[in-house]
């Protein structure tokens, strides 16, 4: 996955067209999801855990979850 980081910086959300409309990132265990939800506590980004899930939104409004998984399972 690549990111264009250099011309993002102090741009605005997203508007409703053709974008990357969300990411679903696997971790290993649950411990890492709580550990996600504590930081983005701490830097004040809303989160809401749905079920095995953890999601939230970057600052241009793409959304990411993270959930539990196994990329040989998940296939």
């Amino acid at each position: 996955m690549a990111m264009n980081v250099w011309n993002s910086r102090g741009t605005e959300p997203h508007r409703n067209t053709l974008s990357l409309s969300e990411v679903s990132i696997t971790v290993p265990n649950v411990a890492k999801i709580g550990a996600l939800g504590d930081r983005l506590k701490i830097a004040g980004i809303a989160s809401r855990q749905t079920g095995a899930a953890l999601c939230f939104e970057d600052p241009w409004t793409s959304k990411l979850r993270v959930a539990v998984g196994n990329c040989e399972t998940a296939l």
